[in-house]
């Protein structure tokens, strides 16, 4: 922070510069972790060494410290690339986490990039939840059972306007507070009916397995029953579809 002095109205102003809001705000706990896409010491690659200013920066100003402990006669890389292995994927985390289980470098099969896991404990156990906020299955409104039983309901609810005294409280006391618990009762059991017929489908596929049948001729049903899955499932993803843009559907 500094004082700058404006000549024109004679007056001085203060103007605070600061760089991204992590910098500003401390939490009790922080962990940090991610591919910072640099190194800081020359065992962290196989390649050309150039340490990061901006990295050094950041754990020297949040005090934090690297959960991996480089060993040089046998170092470990999260990349790897025709020119050599780089360890381009850290973990960081403040003083006040109280004790690191473990931590390993494992493949993952969705990146190039090797994860990193870590097992930590911290002292304060008590973790404070927030609020989930609820959110229509967009799938109900094209499902004839649950805009059958909705229906049904609204004449229900429609008769209950006598005992408001205008529209608008018979709407936020009755119709608010009984249309979503209705919503999610359709969203608990066709969520219900998905898993069992999951687990049906998945049954029949270790019976084929398990048979006697010749093997030539378990191939055909196997592949029938994982098509049934595929399709059980793409039905149950089409909702990403219908309420994300698109570049948030991956």
């Amino acid at each position: 922070m500094r004082s700058v002095r404006n000549s024109k109205a004679g007056r001085q102003r203060t103007i605070l510069y600061h760089r991204a809001a992590i910098f500003v705000s401390r939490r009790p706990y922080l962990l940090i972790g991610r591919d910072f896409n640099c190194v800081l010491h020359p065992s962290d690659t196989t390649g050309h060494f150039q340490p990061s200013r901006a990295l050094s920066e950041m754990i020297r100003g949040l005090e934090i410290h690297n959960t991996w402990k480089q060993n040089p006669a046998r170092p470990t890389y999260t990349y790897y690339s025709p020119h050599g292995g780089t360890r381009l994927d850290r973990l960081y985390i403040t003083s006040e986490i109280q004790r690191k289980m473990g931590i390993e470098i494992m493949p993952a099969a969705f990146t190039d990039h090797y994860a990193v896991a870590i097992r930590i404990t911290v002292q304060n156990t008590d973790l404070q939840r927030a609020r989930v906020r609820w959110k229509m299955d967009p799938i109900l409104i094209n499902d004839k059972h649950p805009i059958k039983r909705i229906s049904s309901e609204w004449v229900k609810w429609q008769t209950h306007k006598r005992h408001y005294p205008d529209i608008t409280m018979w709407w936020e006391r009755c119709v608010k507070k009984r249309l979503p618990i209705l919503i999610r009762r359709e969203q608990y059991e066709r969520n219900k009916n998905y898993k069992i017929m999951e687990n049906h489908l998945y049954q029949c596929i270790y019976d084929i397995l398990l048979s006697d049948i010749p093997e030539p001729a378990k191939l055909p049903a196997l592949q029938r029953y994982k098509a049934k899955i595929v399709r059980l499932h793409a039905r149950r993803m089409e909702k990403v579809m219908l309420d994300n843009n698109a570049q948030d559907r991956m």
